[in-house]
């Protein structure tokens, strides 16, 4: 019987070892993580805020706020969209996205799809020397009441909208120069043409599996006499 007893004391003790144990760890767990979390918030800084419910969407029914965070390692953006509802602004979308900590984000407005409802660009980076500027496109969609990130809109810089072909023209510096022409597909932008310019001039078209097949060369331009140039069309090729 008293071996018993031993046995079951001693039970009880181990138990009460292990679930101390496993309460301190939680403890030190939880210390940790309130430190992490304090860490991370402490170098969280606010750089930038923009808001405009004029020219973005539906004038005076849409709005957008811009907010641009630096942290110890890295910055980035929040882009939140709201709709007027009654008298007060109801959030209906939020989006983030990586940012250089170079610029600001100097939000731009333009018709992007020429849809009558302006689009919204912020600058993400710089390439080339500051020669290509690096923007994120946001395309309002009235039917949903949304804006599109379009995902890979940073891969063309210098933007603009190109009314002659009704798309989108994207103005290159490298060791040349090229306009690239694209159209909104989706959440994406999808190359149809280029005009290059470097020792020549060659244009190139997009086929519908996605290569580029070369359509016209001219050895006679080149870009030290002819400049660095943005077309507006590539068949036939014309500049701006």
């Amino acid at each position: 019987m008293k071996t018993i007893q031993i046995k079951i004391k001693f039970f009880l003790a181990f138990f009460a070892f292990i679930v101390l144990s496993c309460s301190s760890r939680e403890r030190h767990d939880h210390h940790v993580k309130s430190k992490t979390i304090e860490s991370i918030e402490r170098w969280t800084k606010l750089e930038e805020a923009f808001v405009d419910s004029v020219r973005i969407g539906r004038s005076g029914l849409n709005k957008v706020s811009i907010f641009k965070y630096r942290t110890e390692d890295s910055n980035y953006v929040k882009i939140k969209f709201y709709k007027k509802l009654r008298n007060d602004w109801k959030l209906i979308q939020e989006l983030q996205c990586s940012k250089d900590g170079v610029l600001g984000c100097d939000p731009k407005f333009d018709d992007f799809n020429h849809d009558g409802r302006m689009d919204l660009t912020i600058v993400t980076a710089v390439a080339a020397r500051g020669a290509n500027e690096v923007r994120r496109l946001l395309i309002y969609d009235e039917k949903r009441n949304r804006l599109i990130n379009m995902k890979n809109s940073e891969d063309y810089p210098n933007m603009e909208y190109n009314s002659e072909l009704n798309c989108i023209d994207s103005w290159m510096f490298h060791g040349g120069v090229s306009t690239v022409f694209v159209r909104i597909n989706g959440d994406s932008l999808k190359e149809f043409a280029m005009v290059s310019l470097m020792d020549k001039l060659v244009v190139y078209e997009t086929d519908k599996n996605g290569e580029s097949n070369k359509i016209f060369e001219d050895a006679s331009i080149n870009i030290d006499d002819f400049g660095f140039q943005r077309f507006k069309n590539y068949k036939p090729w014309k500049i701006y």
